[in-house]
């Protein structure tokens, strides 16, 4: 982070810098953390009581807990990068302002859901609507809203994402194949979950697997995104800011 000052003593905007190395670093720092997490899970299941402090503290399936408020801040960081880069980044039509500040505000509102559970209470909110797809015990509502949503931000950004997608393959790619993890985790084995397990007498183990692949896949596909967002940010930084 550079701090400069004109020829008349004025604080120049602070110019954030990504080192070289430091996205690489991060991604096997988080990676290690998460694998720690769902070691931790298996052990406070299988050696603890499930009502005591710690079992709640590193319960992968529980809100408001350590493995929750990791997603958050990681969530929230890819948030800030890509505010960082609509705020440093020059922009030209092909790579609009609004690309950056959308994404942003979209990953930013996800770190808030993760801490707070906005999806269950939009799920008791809307549960009276016969239409909308749902789990046995009116579970999972959110995520029809939640995919239109998604879907409707892709159609309208679809011509910026496609110039980010030719002019920075590589880092589009990997932020791809992160929320691609990201959301087969907390969609597609959700899906799984409450359709083919949740509601059958199987062994708790199967349930605490289910569990952890489900959570390990929603955070170590965040941690690409984060990864990805850090090169696209070098790699616009290098390319003069575009």
């Amino acid at each position: 982070m550079d701090i400069n000052r004109t020829p008349t003593g004025e604080i120049e905007p602070v110019t954030v810098k990504v080192p070289d190395g430091f996205p690489g670093y991060l991604l096997v720092i988080c990676i290690a953390i998460e694998v720690t997490l769902v070691i931790l899970f298996f052990l406070t299941a299988s050696f603890s009581d499930k009502s005591s402090l710690v079992a709640k503290l590193f319960n992968l399936d529980y809100e408001k807990n350590i493995p929750t408020l990791f997603s958050a801040l990681q969530l929230a960081a890819v948030g800030l990068v890509f505010g960082a880069m609509s705020r440093q980044m020059k922009h030209k039509e092909a790579l609009p302002y609004r690309l950056d500040v959308i994404l942003s505000l979209g990953f930013l509102f996800l770190s808030f859901d993760e801490l707070f559970s906005v999806h269950e209470r939009i799920t008791s909110s809307l549960k009276h609507l016969p239409y909308l797809p749902r789990f046995e015990g009116e579970h999972g509502v959110w995520i029809a809203p939640y995919l239109a949503v998604g879907l409707i931000l892709v159609l309208l950004l679809m011509k910026p994402l496609q110039s980010v997608l030719r002019a920075y393959r590589r880092e589009s790619l990997i932020i791809a194949l992160g929320g691609t993890l990201f959301v087969l985790g907390g969609v597609g084995l959700e899906i799984l979950s409450y359709e083919l397990i949740r509601e059958q007498d199987y062994p708790w183990y199967v349930y605490a697997l289910e569990v952890a692949m489900e959570e390990f896949l929603e955070m170590v596909g965040i941690s690409i995104v984060l990864y990805g967002s850090l090169l696209l940010f070098k790699a616009r930084s290098l390319d003069g800011g575009e």
